[in-house]
């Protein structure tokens, strides 16, 4: 930097240090979802076994299983839900329910209890998919094919669950 005037000018230099953004690591829930992609800021990944994510303080976090978005939390949070996704969300939102019924249709082995695990052949077979309207109500219909694809790609049972069962696998999530 050169500041100069009428008597002269002076030289120095100032360097700028740009510190990485502070980061926090977070659990999503719905059951545990290990597999789920996600973006905050300059993180992303998928979460691990136990439901973990790394997201920028003060940052959204996008959750996507390959190119099908979930949703978006405003901010993240040590614990996120398929509630915080949706704007206005509710645990009787037919939206959060739909999101619901879909990690529980990704699910490996079809048991939620031990936790919802998405193979990585699903996700790999998903980056092909289109984007989901989850506030249809027919997600039943909206599946057809992407329920067989995920059935192909692992084998598993990948069964979509009804409405009334998913919103009630929700509230336990909520009471545990």
């Amino acid at each position: 930097i050169t500041a100069a005037n009428v008597t002269g000018s002076t030289t120095f230099t100032l360097q700028i240090d740009v510190a990485p953004a502070a980061t926090a690591v977070g659990v999503f829930r719905d059951s545990v979802v290990a597999g789920l992609g996600y973006t905050s800021g300059a993180q992303s990944g998928t979460t691990n076994a136990v439901g973990e994510f790394t997201y920028e303080i003060g940052r959204s976090v996008t959750f996507s299983v390959g190119a099908v978005v979930l949703g978006t939390a405003p901010e993240g949070r040590p614990l996120l839900t398929p509630v915080d996704l949706i704007v206005n969300g509710t645990i009787d939102s037919s939206a959060v329910i739909n999101v619901t019924r879909f990690l529980l249709m990704l699910d490996e082995d079809g048991d939620p209890a031990n936790g919802i695990q998405i193979s990585a052949a699903v996700r790999t077979t998903a980056q092909q998919w289109g984007q989901i309207d989850f506030t249809t109500t027919d997600l039943q219909g909206a599946l057809v094919q992407i329920i067989a694809e995920a059935q192909a790609a692992d084998s598993g049972a990948h069964v979509l669950p009804d409405f009334t069962s998913a919103q009630a696998h929700l509230q336990n999530t909520f009471l545990c």
